[in-house]
């Protein structure tokens, strides 16, 4: 018997919305490595693949189809490299670099397409690509499809929240034999 990792996975589904928030990803690799655990990772430990799964269950339960996801949030994220990036994206604007970035406050939360820079460096990031993996990974099933936007958020305490927002690709989402649209091949 494997000697268990201490993951954690919690996320809200709300398929009615077709979102995921994503409370608090520790995977196994990241708990063996933290803990100093003798075990190995499990077959079954990405991000995207137990997500995946859930949501997919959660879809068919509410008789919707899993195309329907739209929104995928990282809550409160924890991992230094993709609290860099925010960090780099937000110094390259004229926001405040030291205020709140909430709804309903000034100056708001920072949007960035993923056609820019910032963007593809988000989707990049720890916290990103597990999206991204999300659906290439699973395009058979919910259709081609990609990340438009994220908006960044940052809480009173400093803690960076990130909503990705996925739409459908026109055609078949081949790009012309790019993974991406807008981005070359040697990009």
């Amino acid at each position: 018997m494997r000697e268990p990792t201490g993951a954690d996975y919690t996320a809200i589904f709300d398929v009615e919305r077709g979102a995921i928030i994503s409370e608090y990803a520790f995977s196994p690799t990241a708990m063996i490595e933290k803990e100093h655990l003798s075990t190995t990772t499990p077959p079954l430990s990405r991000w995207s693949d137990i997500t995946w799964l859930t949501w997919e269950r959660l879809a068919a339960a509410a008789n919707k189809p899993t195309s329907s996801l739209r929104h995928i949030i990282r809550r409160e994220i924890s991992n230094p490299t993709t609290q860099a990036i925010l960090t780099s994206i937000l110094a390259r604007t004229s926001y405040p670099q030291d205020i709140p970035l909430l709804p309903g406050t000034w100056p708001g939360p920072l949007t960035v397409s993923m056609d820019s820079d910032a963007g593809k460096a988000l989707l990049a990031s720890p916290n990103g690509y597990g999206v991204a993996w999300m659906l290439v990974e699973r395009r058979e099933a919910m259709g081609a499809k990609r990340v438009k936007s994220a908006t960044c958020l940052r809480d009173g305490e400093g803690k960076w929240s990130v909503g990705f927002e996925i739409e459908d690709v026109e055609g078949d989402g081949s790009g012309e034999g790019k993974p991406w649209r807008g981005v070359e091949e040697d990009d």
